[in-house]
């Protein structure tokens, strides 16, 4: 029958370890339980503080948004006031354009108007002087209708002794015919107009 070789009796040593084990096991142990309890509650912190920074800023009040806000309503603010003076800016310069317009409206009405009657002025003393120049070159200035008014009378009729019945005759004859040429009903007609005119 085999046997089996006595076991060895435990030492104290050795019983200082197996304790020792225990202990540290033990210690472990508990060291994990307090970190999971620790991170439990950190956790339910964490949790906490979220849910209330949620809330804060569904409500507008979380510090962050509020300085956000802040720093966004700055910069609303002076670009706005950048607008505002980008548009009192404009608005001077288009009335700056739109006096400066008027101006040059006007000035160019009146530069026109001037030149308008300059022309019409000039145009008049160059027909004047055409007129004077024909008047003149016809014998109708003024001096001439004077002298001749003075010394140039109507042509009389000839024949004075001719009879009543003659008379009567010839009158009757002179509505089919005249009795001057071309020549001489013009230079009448030149004397009885310049004896219209008045005198020097």
């Amino acid at each position: 029958m085999e046997q089996y070789p006595e076991k060895a009796p435990e030492t104290g040593e050795e019983t200082d370890d197996a304790t020792e084990s225990e202990s540290s096991f033990v210690q472990r142990n508990h060291n994990t339980q307090q970190q999971l309890y620790l991170s439990e509650g950190r956790y339910q912190e964490e949790r906490a503080s979220l849910i209330l920074e949620l809330e804060q800023l569904r409500q507008g009040t979380h510090w962050k948004y509020l300085k956000v806000m802040e720093r966004l309503e700055g910069e609303l603010k002076d670009r706005m006031l950048w607008n505002e003076i980008e548009l009192k800016n404009s608005l001077a310069a288009i009335e700056r354009d739109y006096l400066k317009e008027n101006a040059d409206a006007e000035q160019e009405y009146a530069d026109k108007k001037a030149e308008l009657v300059a022309n019409a002025i000039a145009e008049l003393e160059n027909e004047k002087k055409v007129i004077e120049q024909e008047y003149v070159t016809m014998g109708l200035s003024e001096d001439g209708v004077c002298v001749m008014a003075s010394f140039r009378k109507l042509r009389s009729q000839k024949n004075h002794s001719i009879s009543k019945g003659e008379k009567q005759r010839k009158m009757t004859v002179n509505l089919i015919e005249f009795q001057l040429n071309e020549e001489e009903i013009e230079s009448d007609l030149e004397t009885i107009f310049g004896a219209a005119l008045p005198h020097c």
